[in-house]
């Protein structure tokens, strides 16, 4: 569709998916999709599309209009895309719904586990406590994306807190050095 919104017509985002399976063969196909609100329509987009992708990574960006403080209406009225840390709960909401749809369908025999997608985290982390939230949902990854555009080194301190390992600094001269107090 025009407005990106393609995972909401299942049956037209299967046609898509298998043309680019086709076209990629074997190679890892992620979807990337936005808000998705009711069971029904997570379990149709999984029993779409599922034979086609290797996983699905939410949530992309969560339309909606925008307003001015006073009320008033941006972008001409037009929805946008709101990204970042407004949309975590709401995105690790998503992925949670996902694990369970999937995980019912298994038991009801109408997914197999080798078709199941892998769920990938994405929307509001900056830290390591957001990326257990989402692995505790049932993330099976997570991806970075706006917390990088506002600190590139996002993911060598969620790692390094993840790890155990005190936070490290490149200093001009390339040498790597532990941080200290």
């Amino acid at each position: 569709t025009a407005d990106g919104q393609l995972y909401q017509h299942p049956r037209s985002a299967a046609r898509v998916t298998e043309r680019i399976r086709n076209a990629i063969s074997t190679a890892p196909l992620v979807l990337k999709i936005g808000r998705v609100e009711t069971r029904q329509a997570a379990e149709s987009l999984v029993l779409a599309t599922s034979q086609f992708i290797n996983g699905m990574a939410m949530t992309n960006s969560i339309s909606a209009h925008v307003r001015c403080g006073n009320g008033q209406l941006l972008f001409d009225g037009q929805q946008r895309g709101i990204c970042g840390d407004a949309t975590r709960l709401t995105s690790i909401s998503q992925l949670k719904l996902f694990r369970d749809v999937c995980q019912d369908l298994i038991k009801s025999g109408r997914l197999t586990a080798d078709m199941q997608p892998q769920l990938i985290g994405v929307g509001g982390i900056s830290t390591a406590e957001h990326v257990n939230d989402y692995l505790a949902a049932g993330a099976d990854s997570v991806a970075l994306a706006t917390a990088a555009m506002v600190n590139p080194r996002v993911g060598l301190e969620i790692r390094e807190s993840l790890s155990g390992n005190p936070p490290h600094r490149f200093h001009e001269t390339g040498v790597r050095r532990g941080v200290t107090g």
